[in-house]
């Protein structure tokens, strides 16, 4: 061997003998297990309107035994397989000056609307009575509702720009107080209402103040008022909630004014430390529920997600509506894809009636119980023994082969339209202890498959629904918001009240109060973020596991370069942008692992005597190439075709490249 071609042998040989460690993990050998674990910073923004600096501690209130500094992300229904993610939240605070809380208060009052009804039960009178006050035995006779539009609301409390910009990454939310500024309910108006005993009955008006929507079932058309409410939020990474609002049945909390007189709260020195308190639990109820949310199973990414729709009609024959006008297959694609818009969205549909499926008929008719929920009017059939059929019995092959991989996940939903009042619900122990029948349901999500079931009764229930204190003739409620709301339990999404009701109010329809059947801002956030979570806890967890050599060397660098871009995307909340970069990151990451195993399975030895071997041959060969004499005529190899420059051998194209004219040879 000529002396000149000693030392580019060496290098490469020298290369072949000592492996480089992966930069990303710094880990010194790959054989260490990393477990993989994501920290994800938030910073939340409250903004306080109506209160005053001096009603709220906010250092005491920000302090770990009231705030969460941090949350582990919990898995609700299944255990995460790889890695962890920790949210770790720092917060602001704002309080409203004085102008700022007169054009909010003036907003108020333009879209103000008051109705006066009846104090009693519900459905005798138009409009219908808030269901809180439904006891005509009080002092109470009237209460003079005062409503605002949630949405309009919101809209104005997102676009007034005194409070500041959001912060990024994080969330907003703001916490009002208005009792000195709108209608609200008092502590005598209260006691009122409680009173015992009752000395002066129905002669008293009360004036608690909500907010509230309008929703139409997408299927049968039945218009839902949702009035009640004490905040709202999810349209954009905002939420509010106001505590001197209702009080609401749904959640049954005495608004702040009243709770703070009703409450021995103890000597005017400890009010302070109270009424923060008091505040920071709510403020915890959005952090937990909203800003920091747990997933119901893990959330994978696929590059399509294919939901596949067994409606079987179990009326009697001839039954109205039609089976096919209770799904709207385009508005579930459309609803879909806001929530993984990086995937390809297929909903297919089968119609059938149970009839037809006499396996599927006997296991209905063993499962229909006599147990009646009295609260919804409606008869039991007990889900457990359908699902055990179908899934744990492995009779779900019958009907679908399920796949479940990062190119395709399959979700089989079985949907069914039952006689009479007939609804699935899940029977317990505790029901019998209780005396009370089990809550019947509309669906549930299982995970690896979707059961639900209206009644006849909720196709029509138009007939002698009574919230508006009139009947809807024609009109009900169909299948697609409940298949919505259960195919983003399956996407790995939760109900936004799961630590504190008050998170009901939010325009999701993951919630159960508002009916709408669109996926929030929070939902949408929850589902991106854990893809890009996924992806990158798989990047970091093989690039820590693998060593860096010639073979991989360029997987490595291109994953590690994906995940650089890819967390700069995520840390802005661009994270529908950052998925094609995780993914890329994991594509490498695996590339690179798979390089590594070509060589995992020799010996110590023959690893050295393969990497000599190897180390010669590209030595010489890349000896011979650079140090060759020019040859006259023909395409140069060593030098760029286009601008006769040196090239370099890039490892990881497996080609020559030309920096000077940045492509390939």
């Amino acid at each position: 061997m000529k002396a000149k071609f000693t030392i580019p042998i060496l290098i490469i040989l020298l290369s072949g003998l000592v492996p480089v460690q992966a930069a990303y993990s710094g880990t010194p050998s790959a054989t260490t297990s990393i477990t993989g674990a994501r920290t994800v910073p938030l910073t939340i923004k409250i903004i306080f309107i109506g209160f005053q600096s001096t009603d709220i501690n906010t250092t005491y209130l920000v302090s770990r035994i009231n705030l969460p500094d941090q949350k582990a992300q919990g898995v609700l229904g299944a255990s995460q397989t790889m890695g962890s993610v920790t949210y770790n939240f720092t917060y602001q605070t704002v309080f409203a000056d004085s102008s700022t809380i007169a054009s909010f208060v003036a907003n108020l009052t333009s879209m103000a609307k008051v109705v006066n009804i009846p104090a009693g039960p519900q459905g005798a009178t138009d409009p219908s009575q808030n269901p809180y006050f439904n006891s005509s035995s009080t002092n109470v006779g009237t209460v003079s509702n005062t409503f605002y539009d949630a949405n309009k609301v919101e809209a104005f409390l997102n676009g007034d720009s005194s409070f500041g910009s959001s912060p990024i990454p994080g969330y907003t939310l703001f916490v009002a107080d208005l009792h000195a500024y709108v209608p609200s309910l008092t502590t005598a108006e209260y006691n009122a209402y409680f009173c015992s005993p009752c000395t002066s009955p129905r002669t008293v008006t009360i004036h608690p103040h909500y907010y509230n929507i309008t929703v139409t079932d997408s299927d049968l058309g039945l218009v839902r008022p949702r009035p009640f409410m004490t905040g709202w939020g999810g349209t954009s990474r905002s939420s509010f909630i106001d505590l001197s609002a209702g009080p609401t049945d749904v959640t049954g909390e005495p608004p702040l004014q009243v709770a703070q007189a009703i409450r021995t709260v103890g000597p005017a020195t400890y009010l302070l430390t109270w009424r923060t308190q008091y505040i920071a639990d709510y403020v915890a109820g959005a952090v937990f529920n909203l800003f920091g949310p747990d997933q119901l199973y893990p959330i994978n990414y696929s590059a399509k997600y294919a939901f596949h729709l067994f409606v079987i009609d179990a009326r009697p024959f001839g039954s109205t509506p039609a089976i096919t006008s209770t799904v709207n297959i385009p508005l579930i694609k459309t609803r879909l894809a806001s929530l993984v818009p990086f995937a390809n969205i297929s909903v297919t549909t089968q119609f059938s009636t149970l009839a037809s499926d006499p396996a599927l008929s006997k296991v209905i008719s063993d499962a229909t119980s006599t147990v009646f929920d009295s609260f919804s009017n409606d008869t039991i059939i007990d889900a457990r023994p359908v699902y055990n059929w179908l899934s744990l019995e492995g009779h779900l092959s019958h009907y679908i082969n399920s796949t479940r991989t990062t190119q395709q996940i399959d979700i089989p939903e079985f949907i069914f339209a039952f006689g009479g009042s007939y609804e699935f619900a899940f029977t317990f122990k505790s029901d019998l202890f209780q005396r009370a029948s089990p809550d019947s349901i509309f669906g549930v999500s299982l995970g690896d498959l979707v059961l639900i079931g209206h009644s006849q009764a909720d196709f029509t229930i138009g007939n002698y629904y009574g919230r508006l204190g009139r009947t809807q003739p024609g009109k009900g409620v169909g299948f697609t918001d409940t298949i919505i709301h259960e195919s983003g339990h399956e996407l790995g999404l939760v109900h936004p009240f799961s630590y504190d009701l008050d998170e009901n109010f939010v325009n999701s329809v993951m919630s159960y109060y508002p009916g709408v059947n669109v996926y929030s801002q929070f939902d949408r956030d929850l589902e991106l973020r854990g893809i890009n979570d996924e992806l990158l806890i798989f990047a970091q967890v093989t690039i820590a596991g693998a060593s860096s050599s010639l073979l991989n060397s360029g997987s490595i660098s291109a994953a590690q370069a994906a995940m650089a871009t890819a967390e700069q995307k995520y840390s802005t909340m661009d994270y529908e942008g950052a998925v094609s970069y995780s993914l890329i990151a994991a594509q490498d990451a695996a590339s690179a692992q798979a390089g590594v195993g070509i060589l995992g399975g020799f010996s110590g030895g023959l690893y050295i005597v393969l990497g000599i071997l190897i180390g010669t041959a590209i030595g010489i060969l890349l000896g011979f190439l650079v140090f060759r004499k020019k040859t006259t005529g023909g395409l140069a190899y060593y030098r760029c075709p286009t601008c006769n420059r040196a090239l370099r051998w890039d490892p990881a194209m497996g080609r020559w490249y030309c920096d000077y004219c940045q492509k390939p040879v």
